[in-house]
């Protein structure tokens, strides 16, 4: 998969209008042109180059930035970590908030949080994110003054824990509405087709307590669904994070990659694709992993 996501950025790149050809200045003189030519490798085949930046990738050396004459994998270390943690913090936040929701919504079925469930849904798939970020800053930040609104941390106290929680608080929020409604809907579903099952109704009439049925029998298998949704949602998150750290400030990979759109940083842009299909890759081995926890009969099988 990861070699089929870089051999299709890698060609994307060098093959469509506006590619790293496009860098090419009329006003140069023809040797500062040749020199930008064999720079970026445009002197040879597209395959060659492929093949000459792979070799590379696999001793971890993922070209130059052209930007900051940098190398990309250091750019992208740097930022990285911090896109882990809005991304691993909103998840975190939609799994813990979105299954005891989604739980209360299935066995209050039809009833009034049912409806204020569902409507609470509806509201966080329909708001875009840049909006509800702008919201949330003008009231916490601007009117209240409870929360920074922008930055990883404050300046001077980085090491403060408890200030960089203060900054996580409102992109995290934002960040986990794109993860939080599909998470209610799906436990809510998952678990009203796992409470008509028969052996929930013989747990139920061997009398033990509604509490234990649905948290001890019930939930569990219900939760195999849930892992499937929440493992295809993290791509959702990384797209998310683009938004989201624009809005708020935040030093992560999505400001990056939005940076090297702009300045047209093509060996950072193959870099950071690359770098996010490997985490999304790694999240669906641990959502597999994460099934024969939940369902013994998938690890017999």
């Amino acid at each position: 998969m990861l070699l089929l996501v870089s051999a299709i950025t890698f060609l994307l790149v060098n093959l469509a209008p506006g590619g790293p050809s496009a860098l090419m200045r009329m006003d140069v003189t023809a040797e500062q042109r040749d020199v930008l030519t064999r720079r970026l490798g445009l002197d040879q085949p597209v395959p060659v180059r492929y093949a000459q930046w792979l070799a590379g990738a696999l001793r971890g050396d993922l070209g130059t930035s052209m930007t900051s004459n940098e190398p990309v994998a250091w750019r992208i270390g740097q930022r990285l970590p911090n896109t882990l943690l809005l991304a691993g913090t909103a998840l975190l936040v939609s799994i813990l908030a979105g299954v005891p929701m989604g739980v209360l919504a299935a066995l209050r079925r039809n009833s009034l949080p049912d409806f204020v469930l569902a409507g609470i849904s509806v509201v966080g798939v329909s708001i875009p994110a840049f909006w509800l970020g702008i919201i949330l800053i003008l009231a916490l930040s601007v009117t209240l003054q409870w929360l920074p609104s922008s930055g990883l941390a404050t300046t001077g106290s980085a090491g403060d824990l408890g200030d960089r929680v203060q900054h996580l608080l409102m992109p995290a929020a934002v960040l986990s509405t794109t993860v939080l409604p599909y998470v209610v809907r799906f436990t809510r579903s998952a678990l009203l087709e796992v409470l008509h099952q028969d052996y929930v109704r013989t747990a139920s009439a061997k009398g033990l307590s509604r509490l234990r049925v649905v948290y001890g029998h019930a939930l569990r298998n219900a939760l195999v669904p849930v892992v499937s949704i929440v493992g295809t949602l993290v791509p959702r998150l990384f797209g998310g994070s683009v938004v989201t750290e624009a809005v708020f400030g935040w030093p992560g990979m999505g400001r990056l990659a939005v940076e090297a759109a702009n300045g047209r940083d093509y060996p950072l842009i193959v870099g950071i694709t690359v770098v996010v299909a490997a985490v999304v890759v790694f999240s669906s081995l641990v959502v597999d992993l994460a099934y024969t926890w939940l369902d013994p009969r998938i690890r017999l099988s």
